[in-house]
Parts: C-alpha cells; sequence; structure tokens
C-alpha cells in the first residue's frame, strides 16, 4: 500500500489507514505521508502504549500537525526513563518504525542499541518540527532550553538562526 502511495496511486491508503487502527506500527509510521489520516494519528497519540504514540507523532510531524508537540516533547526531552530511540525494520527491510527503548544508558552497552541513532534521529524530528506553526515551534524550544537539553542546543540555535523573526532572535 506504501509502495502505491509513493508511485501516486492512493487505492491502497484504506488498506494503510485500516492497518494502522490496528496498531501495526508499520502503517502508522506511513501515515506520514497521508494527509487525511491526521484525525487516526491523533487518536492514536493519545494511546496508553509508548511506541504507538511515537511512531503517530512522527507521523503527524510529517504532515506539520501542531498537535504532535505533546509527544515530541515527550521524545525530544530526557525525563526519568531515559529513553533511545532506534529503528525497527519489517521483516524485508522496507519498512521503518521507531521503537523506544527506557533505560539508554544501562543499555549502552547493548549492540543492539546505537545512541548516536536515537540522537540523530531526535535531532531530524527537531529539524522537521520548524515546519510546525512557529509559534508551536517556539514554545517546543523554548521548552528544550528550559530543560537544558543540551545535545539537541546546537541544532536547535541553528533552526532558530536560520528562522531570523523577531521572536525566535528573542528567544535566542
Amino acid at each position: 500500500a506504501l509502495a502505491l502511495l509513493q508511485l501516486g496511486d492512493r487505492s491502497g491508503v484504506p488498506s494503510l489507514l485500516e492497518a494502522a487502527q490496528k496498531h501495526n506500527l508499520f502503517a502508522i509510521a506511513s501515515l506520514g505521508a497521508v494527509t487525511e489520516a491526521e484525525e487516526l494519528l491523533t487518536s492514536l497519540i493519545e494511546s496508553d502504549n509508548l511506541q504507538i504514540r511515537i511512531n503517530a507523532a512522527t507521523a503527524l510531524v510529517h504532515l506539520q500537525n501542531p498537535r504532535a508537540l505533546p509527544v515530541l516533547k515527550e521524545m525530544l526531552i530526557q525525563d526519568a526513563r531515559d529513553l533511545a530511540f532506534h529503528p525497527y525494520g519489517s521483516i524485508g527491510r522496507t519498512l521503518i518504525a521507531w521503537k523506544a527503548v527506557p533505560s539508554a544508558e544501562l543499555r549502552s552497552k547493548d549492540q543492539n542499541l546505537d545512541l548516536s541513532l536515537s540522537l540523530a534521529m531526535r535531532e531530524h524530528l527537531l529539524q522537521e518540527a520548524i515546519q510546525l506553526p512557529e509559534d508551536s515551534f517556539l514554545h517546543l524550544a523554548q521548552k528544550l532550553f528550559a530543560h537544558q537539553q543540551n545535545d539537541l542546543v546546537p541544532t536547535l540555535v541553528s533552526l532558530l538562526e536560520n528562522l531570523q523573526t523577531p521572536p525566535a532572535i528573542a528567544l535566542l
């Protein structure tokens, strides 16, 4: 269904939406290319399942929807869970979803967990978040500064410099 969509054939969209409703992480992650999926994704970010929430939020960020902000903050601001993120591939390696792994520092010696991939994913999400409405992005930036997310500060400062708007300059 995703391959058809990428080729411009939208006939597979209903099956993609149906799979996402059944909490298929690959389908949820793929919905970032489906504008009519915003309501479904908004309901999925309310899930108790962290894996569903992060993939729904990532898709909403692709759709430039500010309703992703609460989960986006959860992903970008480190807390007691010490989350790391790593890509999870389908059996055929054609689809990718993201998985959150708790206690990243304790698991740093685990060969299956590459913390540099986690940082790269968080930086990429932050870069995509600049496409959100400016007030939403600036709210996120303010939270990142307030919570001293030093690993994201270089990317964040660069993004704010590129905005070159009075509110972005004031935040800097």
